[in-house]
């Protein structure tokens, strides 16, 4: 999918799903879920994803001032607004929140403040593909070499109240572990990490930004985007420009966790639409709407 198809497909996001509901006073529409995990004492999570903030000051680059102009109107001009609105949520009726990725649209000092602002101290969370790619899409039309991956990450990493490129958070027996997954692929030390958390023998919840390939997923992508995803071809698995990654270490963890009884559930977003399918015997994949568009998921973990 290009830029411009991406964009203009967006328009259609601000859709309903019929699952979504919001609490009378609240423009938050949630989505409920139940992981049976094993917890040693039930309790709840707010899990949003793609909220795409486009603010920029009135001193950053004319390159930024251009990205906000285009995208704030596509993502409904309230993306701060619905962060926000997804933080009280959280606040009053979870125990935390986790942010799935593509908080940003682009990198900007505006959009990072923002962050710093709103985003609680106890949240956990994974980058998305446009806390890197729009910053390098960017610096690539301004003519310079730009910061690379580990520098924007650095940056991002002042604003997140998280740790990069995997975070860890228990609570009552059950490990959250988020991993950055943006560009589709899962590095060794990634894996290796997950492991060494694993060990700990608590039953776990992988987040992250992309999903990983279903073919319910898919097939739900498909008809969401309406761009032709062919999930018999295997370089088309994902219905949109970023898909699953084929080299060895991303491969290797995949068949990995299918094989982790550990493994309770597995939250990511991406896509801008309510998902779910199962991913292995133990662990089902669910899939957030996009939070520009005030939608949330509780997820309750028993």
């Amino acid at each position: 999918m290009t830029r411009g198809e991406f964009i203009w497909s967006a328009l259609a996001l601000a859709a309903m799903p019929t699952q979504a509901r919001g609490s009378a006073g609240e423009k938050l529409k949630v989505n409920s879920i139940v992981i049976d995990a094993g917890a040693k004492k039930p309790f709840s999570v707010l899990h949003v994803s793609d909220t795409h903030l486009t603010a920029v000051y009135p001193h950053e680059d004319k390159w930024k001032q251009e990205m906000s102009r285009a995208d704030t109107p596509i993502f409904g001009a309230k993306q701060e607004e619905s962060l926000a609105e997804a933080v009280a949520y959280a606040g009053r009726h979870c125990d935390f929140l986790l942010h799935t990725g593509d908080l940003i649209d682009f990198v900007s000092e505006a959009n990072l403040d923002i962050a710093k602002r709103l985003l609680p101290g106890g949240c956990i969370g994974a980058l998305g593909n446009h806390e890197y790619s729009h910053y390098g899409w960017l610096v690539k039309k301004a003519g310079t070499a730009g910061p690379g991956r580990e520098e924007t990450r650095e940056m991002l990493s002042k604003a997140y109240p998280f740790r990069l490129p995997i975070a860890a958070k228990e609570l009552n027996g059950v490990t959250f572990v988020a991993i950055d997954d943006a560009d589709g692929a899962v590095s060794e030390d990634q894996a290796r990490e997950f492991r060494r958390i694993a060990a700990q023998g608590n039953p776990i919840v992988l987040c992250m930004h992309v999903p990983f390939y279903t073919p319910g997923i898919c097939r739900a992508g498909k008809r969401w985007w309406k761009n032709g995803t062919d999930e018999a071809n295997p370089e088309l698995k994902l219905p949109d420009f970023q898909r699953q990654r084929s080299d060895s270490a991303t491969c290797e963890f995949i068949e990995y966790l299918k094989g982790e009884p550990l493994l309770k559930g597995i939250l990511s977003g991406h896509l801008h639409m309510f998902a779910e399918d199962r991913f292995s015997p133990t662990a089902m994949q669910y899939v957030a709407g996009g939070n520009f568009s005030f939608l949330g998921q509780m997820v309750r973990v028993t």
